[in-house]
């Protein structure tokens, strides 16, 4: 997380970069796009695709009918289509045609996944926030709360975690729903994850609480 602009008016910070993750998308998508452009297979030919008689049908006996023919039985049909796949791996060539087809796919899901940086713009002349979270296929989900519902600015600790860089900042938000002393009215809170995972150590974290807080409390 960094603060990328502030005025008197306006804080905006933003998650870290991840441009690695991105260049590994990119880089997967490439080396996919060379494999099967690059790399000329040769098509099976009927010959090739056509299977030896299996030892079941050497066994039976008698000649065979024309329903035999138009409907195999399942051990034929299955020995036919695990033939034609071992045809296909076979090759030299088709288990990189398999893996560019993989970098491909691979690439793609990254490149167009939700790893592009979380926004969040605090602005005091609308006196509200505004969060933009990364979705998939570039899209972006925004979200705008008011000041009066953020209950809390903190620095969080993983629990689970007992290494120095293990903080984040998150966002407290206090939610109401039906009018208030009425048997409907409800009171929640929800916590947004500024840091998006805790990945720092303490005082950088406090450091960012006490920017906002101070961003926010300054007349």
């Amino acid at each position: 997380m960094k603060t990328t602009k502030q005025t008197s008016t306006e804080l905006v910070i933003k998650s870290r970069n991840r441009a690695l993750v991105f260049t590994i998308g990119v880089i997967l998508l490439l080396a996919g796009v060379l494999l099967v452009t690059l790399i000329r297979v040769r098509p099976l030919s009927a010959e090739e695709l056509r299977p030896p008689i299996p030892f079941f049908q050497l066994e039976e006996e008698g000649p065979k009918t024309e329903a035999d023919v138009e409907n195999p039985s399942t051990a034929n049909a299955s020995y036919r289509l695990a033939y034609y796949f071992g045809q296909l791996t076979g090759q030299g060539l088709r288990p990189l045609i398999a893996c560019g087809g993989v970098g491909i796919l691979v690439g793609l899901a990254i490149i167009a996944g939700p790893y592009r940086r979380t926004v969040v713009k605090f602005d005091k002349a609308q006196h509200h926030l505004t969060l933009k979270q990364p979705r998939w296929f570039f899209r972006s989900k925004t979200e705008e709360h008011s000041f009066d519902d953020l209950a809390d600015v903190r620095v969080e600790r993983d629990r689970l975690n007992t290494r120095e860089n293990s903080y984040g900042v998150t966002l407290v938000f206090s939610h109401n729903e039906g009018a208030p002393l009425s048997p409907n009215f409800i009171q929640y809170k929800t916590v947004f994850f500024l840091s998006e995972s805790f990945r720092y150590d303490y005082g950088r974290a406090r450091d960012m609480v006490d920017s906002i807080k101070s961003f926010l409390t300054a007349v």
